[in-house]
C-alpha cells in the first residue's frame, strides 16, 4: 500500500511522485514555492530606501522607478495564480489573525487580510492581484516625499548659516510671569501682506514641558525677509543634565549628540543679536518664548509683534473628521502635510521646525489676505 511521506495518506491506488509525495502535497509544495517567489520579489520592491548624504534626487527617483518595474514583474507573476489551485490554502497557512478580530496580515508580504467563520476569506486572492497597483501608488507617494525632502533641504542650503560663537556668560533667569503682557497679533484680510513678510521664527527642543525645571537641548531661529528665508542661527545645547529617553525617541537627540555643544548662557548674546528688534513667529509660540525668556532672552527689550501660527491656523482651517474639514488637528506636522511644506521625517528638530513654521506662516497669510 502506497503512503505519502508528507501527509501520511495511504491507498492501494495512491500515486506518488519521485519524492514520495501524493498529488495533493505536490500541489501544495509547488504552490508554496510560487508563494516564496512572490515574497522574494516583494522584498526587492520594499527593501528600505534611505536618504543618504551625497545621493542625488535623480538617483533616488531612478531607484524607485526600478521598484515600479519590479511591481510590474510581480503583476505578471500574480497573473499566473490560476495555475495554483492551492494558493488560498497556502495563504491561509501564512496568514496571522489579530486576536479577537476579523482582521489579520500575511507578514511575509505585509498584506492586510480579512477572516470570516470559515477562516481566511476567499477574496484574499483577488486582493493579492490588486497588490502591485497599491505598491506602485505607495512608491509614487515615496517619490513625492523624497522630492519634498530635497526641496526643503535646498532651502536650508541656500540660507546663510550664522556662525555660533559661544561667549562665557553668567546665567540669567527671567520671571516667566513677565510674559503675561505679550499680546499675540492675528492676521485679517486687511493686514499688510508685505509688512508681514519680514520676521524671525524661533523654535526650541527641550528635555520636558516645564520651563522652570526642563532644559534646552536645541535652539534655532530663521530670519525671513519679504517672505524669503535668508539666514539662520541654529545650535545644539548642552543641558548639563541627562536627556530623557522619551525625548531622544521624539527628537533623535541624546546625551552623546549634545556632547561638546555650548551651554545656552554662552549663546544668549549671539541669539539676541540675531533676533534683534524683528517681529517673532512660532508655532505654539508661548512654549518657545517661555523657555527662551526664562533662560535669558529678553524679548521685552524691544517693541515687536508676536505671531502664533497655531492660533492663526485655527482662524483659517477647519478642524474635524468630516469631509468638510481641512485638518484633523493643528499640529505642525499636520499643517505641513496640508500645505505640502516638507517631509515630516525631519520634524522635532528645531531648524526644520523653525523653517517650516515660517513657510506655514506665509501659507496662512496667503489664504487670509490674498484669497
Amino acid at each position: 500500500m502506497a503512503k505519502c511521506n508528507y501527509c501520511g495518506k495511504k491507498g492501494f491506488f495512491l500515486k506518488l511522485n519521485n519524492s514520495g509525495m501524493c498529488s495533493e502535497c505536490e500541489q501544495l509544495f509547488i504552490t508554496e514555492e510560487y508563494f516564496q517567489k512572490i515574497v522574494n520579489l516583494y522584498n526587492k520592491i520594499c527593501c528600505e530606501v534611505t536618504f543618504e548624504e551625497g545621493i542625488s534626487l535623480e538617483d533616488l527617483l531612478s531607484l524607485l522607478d526600478g521598484r515600479v518595474s519590479k511591481c510590474n514583474d510581480l503583476k505578471i507573476l500574480l497573473n499566473s495564480c490560476n495555475q495554483y489551485p492551492k494558493l488560498h490554502e497556502v495563504l491561509s497557512k501564512h496568514a496571522v489573525r489579530d486576536s479577537n478580530s476579523q482582521y489579520g496580515r500575511i507578514p511575509e508580504i505585509n498584506l492586510f487580510v480579512w477572516f470570516d467563520s470559515n477562516g481566511l476569506r476567499k477574496t484574499v486572492v483577488s486582493d493579492l492581484l490588486d497588490y502591485p497597483d497599491r505598491l506602485i501608488r505607495d512608491i509614487g507617494c515615496m517619490k513625492r516625499r523624497f522630492r519634498k525632502k530635497f526641496e526643503f533641504q535646498n532651502i536650508i542650503d541656500e540660507m546663510e548659516a550664522v556662525p555660533i560663537v559661544p561667549v562665557p556668560s553668567k546665567k540669567i533667569r527671567f520671571k516667566v510671569s513677565d510674559l503675561s503682557e505679550i499680546k499675540y497679533t492675528s492676521i485679517t484680510s486687511r493686514s499688510n501682506y508685505e509688512r508681514l513678510g519680514t520676521f524671525t521664527v524661533v523654535d526650541v527642543e527641550t528635555t520636558g514641558l516645564n520651563c522652570q525645571k526642563s532644559k534646552l537641548i536645541e535652539v534655532s531661529a530663521v530670519y525671513f525677509e519679504h517672505w524669503k528665508p535668508v539666514k539662520y542661527f541654529s545650535t545644539l545645547i548642552d543641558p548639563e543634565s541627562s536627556i530623557p529617553e522619551e525625548i531622544t525617541e521624539l527628537t533623535g537627540i541624546n546625551n552623546e549628540t549634545v556632547k561638546g555643544s555650548p551651554t545656552f548662557s554662552s549663546i544668549v548674546i549671539g541669539l539676541m543679536d540675531f533676533i534683534g528688534n524683528t517681529n517673532i513667529v512660532g508655532h505654539n509660540l508661548e512654549f518657545d518664548l517661555k523657555f527662551l525668556y526664562r533662560n535669558g532672552i529678553n524679548f521685552l527689550s524691544h517693541k515687536r509683534k508676536y505671531y502664533d501660527t497655531l492660533k492663526i491656523a485655527k482662524t483659517v482651517l477647519k478642524r474635524g473628521d468630516s469631509l468638510n474639514s481641512d485638518v484633523s488637528d493643528y499640529k505642525l506636522t499636520t499643517l505641513c502635510d496640508y500645505y505640502d511644506i516638507r517631509d515630516n521625517d525631519s520634524a522635532h528638530r528645531s531648524l526644520s521646525d523653525a523653517l517650516s513654521t515660517g513657510l506655514l506662516f506665509k501659507n496662512l497669510a496667503d489664504e487670509k489676505i490674498n484669497s
